[in-house]
């Protein structure tokens, strides 16, 4: 293995905790994600997540693992705590403006705002370095409101504003609809599909492969060029601690669309235990009753790179190798964990 591991995480994330209070729908929200970090780690219903700093975010993602980029994403989820973001978007562009060797930073508009979040767009573009946008269609203003990727009165304007600035990833939180029972039907990721074939000029990224419906997003991944699959939780966060459960979910899709069309993520800080699972994918491949029955390849090196982060990054058109060879030797790297280096010195030789 004579070059090194480029990791880009495509979702971490850093929480204002101290919004938890801050309204009703706020406090079912945390529960709720509560709940589902709990689950992953065997603490249902004494599970509670504290607020988060950028020197947590620093000293987890990498130190502790390694993570060679984060891509910084606002948690949108807005109208939940009064009109404050659990990440603010100026204090996370100063953050990730300190770092561009190791972080990327994804914008946020709620394409409900129509004109105002086109003048958004272009402000976030000019004045932040973003490489890509996130987007909740779950973002909810009113107890049946949200949005689908294919409505040409309210996101189709979004997307032909991305392409025409030059934009080239939009990332959309599938799945995993946070315990709401009025935004399910959102979660489903089959409105990406024609808004993928009428912007070929942008990439979608489907996050946590719209868990449950993970079939649904290896179809339209199968289909699209530009429709890609994030590994979110609850995939890369099983691939250690459930790895039978890893089988099954990378067989579900791996089983209908190439690897290549799928992108590591974690969600981290929320989610613990990254190298753990860093380490689990990188030993994993295809389990051979799958490879028999459904007649999928195993994984060669070279496809676990792309999944790691080259293609993700050679879309946003970022200098893989440049940034290896900056942060390298860089101050985190020298602060990485013993067994973090070693890790990452397989890759040296």
């Amino acid at each position: 293995m004579s070059r090194p591991l480029f990791i880009l995480d495509d979702q971490t994330h850093y929480f204002n905790g101290h919004l938890r209070s801050s309204t009703p729908q706020g406090a079912e929200f945390m529960r709720s994600i509560d709940n589902q970090i709990g689950n992953l780690f065997g603490k249902v219903g004494s599970f509670k997540l504290g607020h988060q700093t950028p020197e947590m975010y620093v000293d987890k993602v990498f130190h502790e693992t390694a993570t060679t980029m984060g891509g910084l994403n606002p948690v949108g989820f807005m109208d939940f705590f009064g009109g404050k973001m659990l990440g603010n978007m100026d204090n996370y562009a100063k953050f990730s403006d300190q770092y561009r060797d190791r972080m990327v930073l994804f914008g946020y508009v709620n394409p409900l705002d129509g004109e105002k979040a086109l003048e958004q767009i272009e402000y976030q573009i000019k004045n932040f370095n973003v490489k890509g946008f996130k987007f909740y269609n779950t973002d909810p203003r009113g107890p049946t409101r949200g949005w689908k990727c294919d409505d040409r009165k309210v996101a189709y304007p979004v997307w032909e504003k991305l392409v025409q600035m030059g934009i080239k990833v939009a990332s959309i939180h599938k799945g995993l609809s946070q315990g709401s029972t009025y935004y399910r039907y959102l979660a489903d990721p089959l409105d990406i599909d024609a808004a993928a074939g009428d912007f070929p000029e942008l990439n979608f990224f489907c996050y946590h492969a719209s868990y449950p419906e993970v079939e649904k997003s290896a179809m339209i991944a199968a289909v699209h060029d530009n429709f890609y699959v994030d590994m979110g939780p609850p995939i890369s966060s099983v691939a250690a601690r459930r790895p039978l459960e890893f089988d099954e979910l990378m067989t579900r899709f791996l089983k209908i669309a190439p690897p290549r069309k799928m992108s590591w993520g974690t969600d981290q800080i929320l989610i613990d235990g990254v190298q753990d699972a860093i380490e689990a994918f990188w030993r994993w491949n295809v389990p051979r009753d799958a490879q028999k029955k459904w007649g999928i390849k195993p994984l060669t090196e070279e496809d676990k790179r792309a999944m790691f982060g080259e293609t993700l990054g050679t879309i946003m058109g970022l200098d893989i190798k440049g940034i290896l060879k900056r942060t390298g030797k860089d101050g985190f790297a020298k602060r990485q964990t013993p067994r973090v280096k070693k890790f990452s010195a397989m890759f040296n030789d």
